[in-house]
Formats: structure tokens, sequence, C-alpha cells
């Protein structure tokens, strides 16, 4: 399958597990904001990914969302902030 745009965001309480998440989504992203990263990947590139991250979570009290993103959707920003190198997706500064 080809690689695929994804909008992963994470909200994590523990600082240790939020600073492991940040590195681990640094590594596979061109483009983020905080606790929000955009990430090409393949399916199965994804859910290793997506299966590092959630054990850093606590089920209690953290959360983690993983959108794909359409290169047919329409960008639009609000406030300052400059298209993704990577293709025609918001990032904002």
């Amino acid at each position: 399958m080809p690689r695929a745009m994804y909008l992963i965001g994470y909200d994590i309480s523990d600082n240790g597990n939020r600073t492991k998440a940040l590195h681990l989504l640094r590594a596979s992203s061109a483009s983020y904001q905080d606790s929000v990263f955009e990430v090409t990947a393949h399916p199965a590139e994804l859910r290793s990914l997506t299966e590092a991250l959630e054990d850093l979570l606590n089920p209690d009290c953290d959360r983690l969302l993983c959108i794909r993103l359409q290169s047919s959707s329409t960008c639009w920003q609000l406030g300052i902030g400059e298209l993704s190198p990577i293709g025609e997706f918001l990032t904002i500064i």
C-alpha cells in the first residue's frame, strides 16, 4: 500500500511518557506543533508507531488521536503559519 498522510495528536499526563512520545513522533514527522504531528507512513509503519505510542498511554486519563488526511481536501488556516514542506497541509507556528 502507498504511504499516506496522518495527523497524530496526544494528551499524555506523565512527563516521561510525554517526552518519549515527542521523540517517537519527531523522528517520524516532517512538521509538528506542540503535541500535533503530520506523519507520512505506510500502514505497517503507522501500526508500529501507534503501538509504541499506546504503550506510553494511561487509558484512564490519556488520549491519542490519529486521523488520515486526504490530499483532495481543501487547506485553510487562521493566524500565522506556513504550509507543510511535504504538501498542502496546515502547519501553525
